[in-house]
């Protein structure tokens, strides 16, 4: 095969595993997309409840009689939601000067993705008991997901550290100061995580990234090795190794982390009343978004029980069962995740349950099985992008490299802002040897994601080849300055 066996490695790391499962993309562009989302909504600026200014006071001030806030349209959420939010709306109503109601007002609301009515009742309840830290933090959650970036950093700033919501909240103060630009105060921040929170590796891989980020790649290794002990399975620890080793020449070792860790998200710490947060949870899809978010973050058996829970309601979903079905795959239970997705088949399970199912064959090393599967996939769904994915996952498993790279090239006829299916193509395009072509898709990667690391990389491996020695020098100028 062109190109040697060396890229035969580097081709399966590119489009092989669950990275390509629904929903995931590099850390860095989920939280560049989260703060364009939440900006561009725009918001009130929020004061910390202690010391308001008088404009702050009027904004946030207690009506003589404050409404108690309900989404519109409530009937549609479901009788579970409205039984849920009208009970505890219900309850405010008849005590209005309790804090505590008015906090589990907007729990449910917070639990049910329901931000600008949760938001709302927050600050009614902080108004109410202004020395509540949890209700700080909750406030400060909500008020970052309807738009307000600046009032969430300075609501978190508030919370004291003998308070126990302070681990979770310096870790989202500092996710924040990294997307300002303000990388000694989120190393601050994540260092006081870490302090705080000496078992679990979110301190360290957000210290980690801000010393990428600020020049000092030396001091960001011995955080990442100490993360990938805690928790070994951390995809974004393994995705800023990758960056530090591309840094340090380490050109093998960083395709293979950086491929690895390609699809991370953050692992969020949970908060106050995380378990309260669960159990108000109660609409199909904020149970479903509620597990997939424990799921991104590791917890797989609280967000399974939530799965199994929504199951009781409502039996054969076909959604719940393939969440349910991902799960079990994640933590490598294969017979388990088999059982469920023959469920979801026998449901009327479509072509997502067949791609969960190629995941599974994949995992099992049996490619041809995984390549029936996605064929299926693709054939029920052909618009979609992630049955080709595994349709080339396991083509690559069979050593079936051209076809894989056509497959390839589907996915990114459908996925043109997904900048790992670039990475992805030019790796194979690499492994066939076809340079001029990998060229051009990691030259195209690069110019529309300029910090996207693993098309630099791939830019200029692909330019030194092809002796175009300016390029080459350029990429790797970009790849340092990104470190």
């Amino acid at each position: 095969m062109p190109g040697g066996g060396r890229e035969i490695g580097k081709i399966s790391s590119a489009v092989g595993g669950r990275e390509n499962s629904p929903g995931g993309n590099s850390p860095d562009g989920v939280r560049r997309e989260v703060l364009r989302r939440r900006i561009g909504s725009g918001a009130l600026v929020v004061f910390a409840a202690l010391g308001l200014t008088a404009a702050a006071w009027w904004a946030l001030r207690p009506a003589s009689d404050p409404s108690v806030p309900l989404p519109a349209g409530i009937e549609g959420l479901g009788p579970a939601v409205q039984r849920l939010v009208e009970g505890k709306a219900t309850a405010v109503e008849e005590e209005p000067g309790n804090p505590d109601l008015w906090a589990d007002l907007g729990l449910a609301h917070e639990a049910n993705g329901l931000w600008e009515e949760a938001r709302s009742s927050f600050a009614q309840a902080l108004i109410l008991d202004s020395d509540n830290h949890d209700l700080r933090y909750h406030y400060a959650v909500t008020t970052l997901e309807t738009g307000d970036v600046e009032g969430a950093a300075r609501l978190l700033e508030e919370i004291p550290p003998e308070a126990a919501a302070f681990p979770a909240a310096q870790q989202r103060l500092g996710l924040i100061r990294l997307e300002l630009g303000d990388f000694d105060g989120a190393l601050e921040a994540f260092r006081r995580v870490q302090d705080r929170a000496p078992d679990r590796a979110a301190g360290f891989v957000g210290a980690a990234e801000a010393l990428l980020r600020s020049g000092r790649p030396k001091e960001a290794r011995p955080l990442l090795d100490r993360a990938l002990i805690l928790e070994p399975d951390h995809a974004g620890a393994r995705y800023r190794l990758g960056v530090l080793q591309s840094v340090l020449g380490e050109e093998e070792n960083a395709r293979r982390d950086l491929l690895r860790g390609a699809a991370s998200e953050v692992r969020l710490l949970p908060g106050p009343q995380a378990d309260r947060l669960q159990r108000y949870a109660v609409s199909l899809p904020g149970r479903i978004d509620r597990a997939e978010t424990l799921r991104r973050a590791g917890r797989l058996e609280e967000g399974m029980r939530i799965l199994r829970e929504a199951l009781r309601d409502h039996p054969g979903n076909v959604t719940v069962l393939n969440n349910l079905a991902r799960s079990h795959l994640d933590r490598g239970e294969l017979d388990e995740a088999r059982e469920v997705l023959q469920r979801a088949l026998e449901a009327g399970g479509g072509w997502e349950t067949r791609t969960v199912l190629a995941s599974l064959e994949l995992e099992r090393d049996r490619p041809d099985r995984a390549l029936e599967e996605a064929e299926r996939a693709v054939e029920a769904a052909p618009q979609m992008a992630l049955p080709y994915s595994l349709r080339a996952q396991a083509l690559v498993a069979l050593g079936r490299y051209e076809e894989a790279a056509t497959n390839m090239e589907e996915v990114l006829r459908r996925e043109v802002r997904d900048p790992r299916a670039y990475v992805a193509l030019g790796v194979l395009y690499e492994g066939l040897g076809r340079w001029i072509e990998a060229f051009r898709l990691y030259h195209r990667a690069a110019e529309r994601w300029p910090d996207l690391v693993p098309a630099q990389i791939g830019l200029a491996d692909a330019a030194s080849r092809l002796g175009r020695t300016e390029i080459a020098e350029k990429a790797l100028s970009r790849i340092r300055r990104l470190a």
